[in-house]
């Protein structure tokens, strides 16, 4: 009768941590950009709601309510 020991391939264990580590940035990326897209949807249905004349009295005009939001989008990934 033959036994065998299992031995332990070290190559093979580094491309496991390797692909690990590329996983879970993918999933730190992924959340990030949900985050981010959260956070522009937000702010974008928030003045969206508001009327012209909320607008108006935040000096807002209805034509730059998307690029508010983007600008918030923007400057919210630099906190």
């Amino acid at each position: 009768m033959s036994t065998s020991t299992s031995r332990i391939n070290f190559g093979q264990l580094s491309t496991l941590e390797g692909v690990w580590k590329q996983f879970l940035h993918f999933m730190t990326s992924a959340n990030e950009s949900r985050a981010r897209r959260a956070r522009y949807k937000r702010t974008f249905q928030e003045l969206a709601r508001l009327s012209d004349q909320e607008l108006r009295e935040i000096g807002i005009s209805r034509s730059n309510i998307r690029r508010i939001a983007k600008q918030e989008l923007l400057e919210g990934s630099n906190e």
